[in-house]
């Protein structure tokens, strides 16, 4: 069974917006922020996530706090120095501006790593089109054997934003229709290849205007295999999560901006699966979750830039969440023989 060429056109543009990638839509920038309210809050009413104890969890975490860091090699002193920035890849200026001291980090990199492929459909269809099975459920099933007629109505249409079909949705993987739901409409109404509003966005600008170049270190397909990998019982509580957090989206957005401006980057890091937890996902299922979305894309990120953090001049940025952590980022690159140290920055403001 294969999606017709129009459906996966159309799903390449809904997975380039729901992998955080920038889809190739014209952007609203008539507003700079979507309306959430923080749920970390102390007034914050019908909250399942404890605030006290999520920050007490990220600040145990290694490598709390601070959003860029240099990587250094110590016995090879004469070459440049190459630095790691965890960003916060939301259509929001309060997280999105390229701080002097970023440029004058920019004014010393020769090239940028970007943890992902910067995605256009044309890629995502070539990527999808290559993998239908991996997207699709076996003939025979669909998606009303896993959630309810409503949220299965939800789900197709999600999907009928994205331009699919009316039946496409209910065939699809439970991790895809999952991912559709990633992002709130405001948020894709204000991702676009014109918006100002995400860091990555203003960073490829930045680069244009300095003529550095920049390369993916995980491809799409890298990506979509990995969230194959999962297993059905792990799918299945994924698409529910995905689900139950429809209503608190942009809720959400606005917690995670707040630790961000707060530096409580261990708690960004633990957010996700703590938010899993608390709304009653199996523990097992979100350690498994974790695994493949987390740990093991770490793993392969630090494995395959190494070669170009070892030329030195490198700017290798990833989502914030994939810093902190004993599999963190900053920590793999330590064990990878680096010395890593946090360069003190003002939160962007």
């Amino acid at each position: 069974m294969k999606f017709p060429k129009r459906n996966v056109s159309a799903l390449a543009v809904a997975l380039v917006g729901a992998l955080a990638i920038s889809p190739a839509t014209a952007s609203d920038t008539s507003t700079t922020r979507c309306p959430g309210t923080d749920l970390l809050a102390a007034n914050a009413s019908g909250v399942a996530v404890d605030a006290d104890a999520l920050l007490r969890k990220g600040r145990a975490l290694d490598n709390n706090g601070g959003v860029l860091w240099r990587i250094e090699q110590e016995e090879e002193s004469r070459k440049p120095a190459s630095y790691l920035y965890g960003m916060l890849n939301v259509a929001d200026t309060r997280v999105s501006r390229i701080t002097p001291q970023i440029e004058a980090v920019l004014a010393r990199t020769r090239r940028i790593g970007l943890a992902h492929e910067v995605v256009t459909a044309r890629r995502m269809a070539e990527a999808v089109g290559s993998m239908h099975e991996a997207t699709l459920l076996k003939p025979g099933k669909k998606l009303d054997g896993i959630v309810g007629a409503q949220d299965l109505q939800r789900i197709s249409l999600a999907g009928r934003r994205a331009g699919l079909g009316p039946d496409a949705a209910s065939c699809m993987q439970p991790w895809l229709a999952g991912m559709l739901l990633n992002k709130s409409e405001c948020q894709l109404r204000l991702t676009g290849p014109s918006s100002n509003l995400t860091f990555e966005h203003e960073l490829m600008r930045a680069s244009e205007r300095r003529g550095v170049g920049s390369f993916a270190v995980e491809s799409i397909e890298m990506m979509i295999a990995g969230l194959t990998q999962l297993s059905e019982k792990a799918q299945n509580a994924f698409l529910k999560a995905q689900l139950e957090r429809q209503a608190k989206l942009d809720d959400i957005v606005e917690s995670k901006i707040r630790l961000y401006l707060a530096n409580e980057t261990g708690a960004l890091g633990a957010f996700d699966w703590v938010w899993m937890e608390a709304n009653g996902v199996d523990p097992e299922i979100v350690t498994e979750l974790r695994q493949a979305r987390l740990i093991d894309r770490n793993a392969r990120v630090r494995d395959r830039s190494l070669m170009h953090v070892n030329y030195g001049g490198v700017f290798i940025v990833a989502d914030i969440r994939h810093l902190p952590g004993k599999h963190g980022l900053i920590e793999l690159y330590r064990e990878a023989g680096y010395k890593v140290t946090r360069v003190d920055q003002e939160t962007t403001q």
